[in-house]
C-alpha cells in the first residue's frame, strides 16, 4: 500500500508543481518516466494528481528533474523566482508541511501495523 502524499503549497498542489516544474525545463512526461523506468500513462496521472505520490517517488521525480527537495518546496513568483513572503506567512507554510509529515508518518505506522 503506498501512502498518498497531499500538500497545497501557496496556490499549487504537489502534482500541479511537479508538471509546472517539468515544462519549464522542457523536459517531457516519457522522459520522466523512461527515467524512472515507469509506463507514461502512470507518470501522466501522477501529475494530474490521479495516482498516490509517495515520498520516495516524489524525490526520485526530483532528482530526474535535477532539483533538490529542499528548493522544490520553495515558493516561487510567476517568474520562477523564490518569493520572500512574510515571517507570518513563512511560519504558516511550515506548520502545514509539519501536520502533513505528521499526518504521512501516522500512515506509514499504521500501513506497518497492518503487515
Amino acid at each position: 500500500m503506498e501512502c498518498h502524499l497531499i500538500s497545497d503549497l501557496g496556490k499549487m498542489k504537489i502534482h500541479e508543481r511537479l508538471r509546472a516544474l517539468r515544462n519549464a525545463k522542457g523536459i517531457t512526461q516519457e522522459y520522466v518516466a523512461h527515467q524512472l523506468s515507469i509506463d507514461p500513462a502512470n507518470y501522466g496521472r501522477m501529475e494530474r494528481g490521479e495516482s498516490r505520490l509517495t515520498v520516495d517517488r516524489l524525490e526520485q521525480v526530483l532528482q530526474v528533474l535535477e532539483v533538490s527537495t529542499e528548493r522544490f518546496f520553495i515558493e516561487t513568483n510567476n517568474d520562477g523566482q523564490p518569493f520572500n513572503g512574510s515571517a507570518q506567512h513563512q511560519v504558516q507554510l511550515m506548520q502545514d508541511l509539519l501536520k502533513e509529515m505528521t499526518e504521512l508518518k501516522a500512515i506509514l505506522t499504521n500501513t506497518q501495523t497492518i503487515k
